[in-house]
């Protein structure tokens, strides 16, 4: 399903306002549409560091992102249960590389590693730490009147040096609010609190704002993935029951079947994860 939304997504992008898109955009949407996500990915980011400024780019960029990173989990997967650890641990690694926040991913690397240390001479992997905001500690005097939301969201950020991007789904409505002897990611939370807003980080400068919609936070929250090995049951039957069990009012699980194995795929918050057991 994240596959899903993301080609959507690229797909609608790359319909509205075409004209003026990079080559380098196209080819990212090009691999993107065929489900090549590295080369999405050195695409995109060659459009985003054209056009730093262009919020079309980054946020194919980021999508593109979760997308490499769900296919290097996957295949990770099956080469551990393969057991060529050598190529899961790299497979891993790339993961990472386009999803550093998932404490999830980097959690499964270091079991195997650590697998590897009982069997053989310990190995030097290095698994990158979860991103946080690189902004100083100074406090903000900022009070607005009677202003564009975005705009102060935008203010906010130029005042910290973090790039700003919006959800296609953001409402910019006029707003006041002062924010006053606090530090910056005070003073984004509570800008978020009162507009009925949430963010996620993207890298150490760049965050995403979304309106705080259920179906906004299952969107943007930090995913899970765990595959389930099949011997005496049809992947296909497990899926079914997992679709049953997990379904809620706002989404169907995201569930992915590879019959030539027989695996069962699900990726959703750690919550749900644990839930399916």
């Amino acid at each position: 399903m994240m596959r899903k939304i993301v080609l959507l997504t690229i797909i609608a992008l790359t319909f509205w306002g075409c004209a003026g898109l990079s080559r380098s955009y196209k080819l990212g949407t090009e691999a993107a549409l065929g489900k090549n996500w590295d080369e999405a990915v050195k695409y995109y980011q060659r459009a985003a560091l054209e056009s730093p400024e262009n919020s079309v780019y980054r946020l194919a960029l980021f999508r593109a992102k979760l997308a490499a990173s769900t296919a290097h989990l996957i295949k990770a997967r099956e080469l551990a249960f393969q057991g060529r650890k050598e190529e899961a641990l790299a497979e891993y690694e790339k993961a990472l590389s386009y999803d550093p926040l998932n404490r999830i991913i980097a959690g499964e690397a270091k079991s195997l590693i650590e697998e590897e240390v009982k069997e053989e001479e310990p190995k030097k992997i290095r698994i990158e730490p979860p991103v946080k905001l690189k902004v100083d500690k100074e406090e903000i005097h900022l009070k607005f009147v009677d202003a564009n939301l975005r705009s102060i969201f935008q203010a906010l950020g130029k005042h910290a040096r973090v790039n700003v991007l919006f959800d296609e789904q953001f409402r910019d409505i006029t707003f006041s609010i002062d924010l006053v002897d606090m530090i910056f990611e005070q003073a984004l939370n509570s800008l978020c609190l009162a507009s009925k807003n949430f963010y996620r980080i993207i890298d150490e400068r760049t965050i995403i704002i979304a309106p705080d919609l259920p179906q906004k936070r299952i969107q943007y929250e930090l995913n899970a993935i765990k595959t389930f090995y099949l011997s005496n049951i049809r992947a296909e039957d497990i899926r079914v029951s997992l679709t049953q069990m997990l379904r809620t009012q706002y989404k169907a699980p995201n569930i992915i079947v590879d019959k030539n194995i027989n695996t069962v795929t699900l990726r959703d918050t750690p919550a749900v994860i644990e839930l399916a057991g």
